[in-house]
């Protein structure tokens, strides 16, 4: 809390711890893979909750350029993880998705202003999150961990929303 001074500032932080949710929830629920993230599968899964997590971060985790980024970087090894990856992903991706959303004009212009749009070198490019083979499917990502939640997890739903 204290590195944030303003509003606005908490919006990204919750939107990429939120991505660590979906990511660990959809790890959790694939038990054969025995992981806690799914961004952290080794391989390809049959489970379509994974594989809209694993994919995109294993296609960033081979991208070059994106991956001298982050090794420039004095925290390069905690950026390089595949869970902090595909959190990042998220918190882009969700930010490209929405940010012509006049709803949210407030915290973009102070995106834009902070961050230029996400242009850090620890996010993915533009060019990444708009390519239809790579961007990740938010809304799938979204609607599986409610799933997940009511059917491999045993989690009463209702009986936790009253």
């Amino acid at each position: 809390k204290d590195r944030f001074f303003n509003v606005f500032q908490g919006e990204s932080s919750l939107i990429h711890e939120y991505a660590h949710f979906i990511d660990f929830i959809a790890g959790r629920s694939a038990k054969n893979l025995n992981l806690n993230f799914a961004s952290s599968a080794p391989k390809t899964s049959k489970y379509k909750r994974v594989e809209v997590i694993r994919k995109p971060v294993e296609i960033l985790m081979k991208d070059n350029n994106y991956m001298k980024r982050l090794a420039s970087r004095p925290n390069a090894e905690y950026l390089e993880q595949p869970w902090e990856i595909y959190a990042r992903l998220f918190e882009k991706t969700v930010y490209e998705l929405t940010k012509n959303d006049e709803r949210f004009s407030d915290y973009y212009r102070y995106v834009r202003k902070v961050f230029g749009n996400y242009d850090a070198g620890i996010y993915p490019d533009d060019e990444f999150i708009n390519r239809e083979s790579t961007i990740i499917d938010v809304g799938l990502a979204l609607r599986s961990v409610k799933k997940i939640m009511i059917n491999d997890l045993g989690f009463d739903y209702i009986a936790n929303n009253k």
